[in-house]
Parts: structure tokens; sequence; C-alpha cells
């Protein structure tokens, strides 16, 4: 029986998305703020380092608590770099048409351009990302 999407498992299943998604975002500020000032690292080359470090950490913690698929390690890791450059590119596209528009503040654009991809990321890492391959004969 699947579990339905209201079940305890799911909503526990959310909520270690969201707390893997803050660690993320902590470790992406830490490092990136960290190489800027303490090192002075050009802040594009330290906002990509800090990106890099972030999406390992994030994957790793999706992959075995969040998800716990089990399944193809290289799979999942190419899947998960698609959804995160992929709601990314979703986050640029929506803030663009917000500031565009000149309905909100920048301030407001931003906000709600970056609140749209944590849904984007786990429905798609939930029902694509780190869903094991099937083939004809089951898990692959």
């Amino acid at each position: 029986m699947k579990p339905s999407f209201f079940s305890l498992h799911e909503i526990w299943m959310i909520l270690r998305f969201g707390i893997v998604g803050v660690m993320a975002t902590l470790i992406h500020m830490s490092v990136a703020s960290g190489l800027v000032h303490f090192a002075s690292v050009n802040v594009f080359t330290a906002n990509l380092a800090a990106y890099l470090i972030a999406f390992i950490f994030a994957f790793s913690g999706h992959f075995f608590w969040t998800f716990q698929t089990g399944g193809a390690l290289r799979q999942a890791l190419w899947r998960y770099f698609v959804i995160s450059a992929s709601a990314f590119a979703v986050n640029n596209l929506v803030l663009l048409a917000l500031v565009k528009s000149g309905v909100l503040s920048k301030v407001m654009s931003v906000l709600i351009a970056a609140a749209i991809v944590p849904a984007i990321s786990y429905f798609a890492s939930r029902f694509w990302g780190f869903k094991q391959a099937q083939t004809d004969h089951g898990v692959v």
C-alpha cells in the first residue's frame, strides 16, 4: 500500500526535506561569507564554491535521510543536479518577471521567487529525483 500524501510518513518526509534544506542554506551562507570575508575570495567564486558544498550536503541528506531510497546513487545524483539547476532557473525567471512587472518591491519579489523553489524541489525530488529506477522486471 502506498502512503497517502497527507500520511504521517509523508509529513515526516517533508519535515526532513525542510531540515536538510535549511542546513544546506546555512552551509551555503557560512561558506560563502567566510570565503569572502576571511580569504578575500571573489564573491562569485565564493558563491559557486559554497553552492557546490551545500549541494553535496543537500544531496547526501536527501539521499540517505529524507527519501532513504537505497536506489542508484549516480542516477539520483544526476537527477538531483537537474532538479537543482531547474529550480534555480525557475527562481530566476519568476524573479525577473516580478521585478519587470514593477508590481512588487525587489525584496518582496526575491522572497516570493525564493519561496517557490522548495516546493518545486520537493515534488521533483519526491516523485522523480530519488525515485528508484524501474525496469520491466521491477527495481534495478
